[in-house]
């Protein structure tokens, strides 16, 4: 009797705990909306998909490098030679573009005047994403790993388009489970 009555409770904690969370996806169904979600924006915008860098490191307008840490980048300018040193390179970052999942269109545009640029050190974003993680600023919003991604391919005063995923994405995107799109980013060093 007393494993009966164990278990209906049980059973009504279970019901009662799941149905509190009815707003909350799973990981596996948040990976599939997405993927669903930036294989439409691929689709409507034209882009090619290239799974391998361009030997010159040229890109034509609507060719997007697909990363190993699945980020999708597109060089606009490569920069002026110099390349980042991974923990030692500081590096300021501008960037505009928009959300695109579940027909949100909102945009975000960091190149405005009165917009401080995003200050970071190559190979420390993370640390980065953490400092800011309670703050619930533009870096929350915003700030990657992704991001920093560009710079294993460009460099010093460089521009280029990705296409960031939740899983490398900010705190916020990582909490709701959706993929940005940067329009525009612009790494400098100092």
């Amino acid at each position: 009797m007393k494993t009966k009555i164990f278990m209906a409770m049980l059973l009504l904690a279970s019901v009662c705990l799941s149905s509190c969370d009815k707003d909350r996806i799973s990981y596996p169904k948040m990976k599939k909306e997405q993927k669903k979600a930036i294989d439409q924006f691929i689709s409507s915008q034209g882009i090619e998909v290239l799974h391998k860098y361009p030997a010159n490191g040229v890109f034509g307008e609507k060719q997007f490098y697909l990363t190993n840490e699945g980020v999708y980048i597109n060089v606009i300018d490569s920069g002026n030679g110099h390349r980042a040193q991974f923990r030692k390179t500081e590096v300021l970052m501008r960037f505009s573009g928009r959300n695109f999942f579940k027909k949100d269109t909102t945009r975000f545009d960091f190149f405005a005047n009165e917009s401080v640029p995003f200050e970071f050190t190559y190979g420390r974003a993370d640390m980065v994403q953490y400092q800011h993680k309670e703050a619930r600023d533009a870096y929350y919003y915003f700030f990657s790993t992704g991001l920093e991604t560009a710079l294993k391919y460009v460099g010093d005063r460089s521009t280029v388009r990705i296409i960031v995923p939740f899983e490398v994405g900010s705190e916020d995107q990582q909490n709701r489970g959706n993929p940005l799109y940067y329009e525009k980013v612009t790494f400098r060093f100092y």
